[in-house]
């Protein structure tokens, strides 16, 4: 909300022209707000359900009748690899959460660098 009363006012005063740093910081700081909301419902989403997860993956694999014969070797083995298809998905969602973490750190680096008005080696 500060940025956008900054720009606001340089906007109003027409006394100067904005800079591009000031062109870019509202939206910038709009999508930096918008991925930490994600990132924490994401976060939240995954650890709230992550109980019910690896329940629901360990019953999967614990339950095939590898010891039963009148259950064919073809359907233990699909048994099995839907089972780690689950812990597959798992590890998928964890990766794009962790690329969307790394994402909002880079802008967040970008925005501070912006901040700075320092080349990029001395702001770092």
């Amino acid at each position: 909300l500060f940025s956008a009363q900054k720009v606001g006012k340089a906007y109003r005063r027409n006394s100067r022209k904005l800079s591009l740093f000031e062109i870019i910081e509202l939206p910038l700081d709009f999508i930096i707000s918008v991925l930490v909301i994600v990132l924490i419902s994401l976060r939240i989403r995954t650890r709230v359900n992550s109980a019910a997860t690896v329940a629901d993956i360990l019953e999967s694999l614990t339950t095939i009748p590898w010891s039963n014969s009148n259950v064919g070797p073809n359907e233990k083995t699909a048994m099995f690899f839907e089972g780690l298809n689950k812990v597959f998905q798992v590890i998928n969602t964890e990766y794009r959460v962790g690329q969307l973490c790394n994402i909002l750190l880079m802008v967040m680096l970008f925005r501070i660098i912006l901040a700075t008005n320092v080349h990029p080696r001395l702001a770092l």
